[in-house]
């Protein structure tokens, strides 16, 4: 009995676990399930597998195998969960350089039209 609750009590904690590797890389959690048979179960002794589907900061649905246990925090399979997300400043910073890389686009799509332009009245 005292095993069985103990199992329980791991699960609890290790899904709390694995919810906050997710979020704080930008990633909602859907679904976490145990996997005692699942990918990399046969290494560590202490450590569980859990079969994982979340959605990432983009909005793309994924799953990946998730291996945890109470000391040794959670390792990803195929590391397919993304770096934890960059700061608000950095996004501002990109904002920025985005906002002059599209004016620059405009401006040579402009100059491009204008050359293509000349190039047509001067073989007439």
């Amino acid at each position: 009995m005292l095993a069985i609750l103990g199992r329980l009590f791991a699960g609890s904690a290790d899904r709390e676990r694995i919810e906050r590797y997710l979020r704080d890389r930008g990633c909602e959690p859907l679904e976490i399930e145990w996997s005692p048979f699942g990918r990399g179960a046969w290494g560590e002794r202490n450590d569980r597998v859990y079969f994982v589907r979340y959605r990432d900061a983009d909005g793309y649905s994924r799953e990946a195998w998730c291996k945890t246990s109470r000391w040794g925090g959670v390792f990803v399979s195929d590391n397919d969960i993304p770096p934890v997300r960059r700061s608000p400043a950095a996004t501002q910073v990109s904002a920025l350089k985005l906002a002059q890389l599209e004016r620059e686009n405009q401006r040579l799509r402009e100059e491009l039209e204008r050359l293509n332009r000349d190039r047509d009245v001067k073989w007439l």
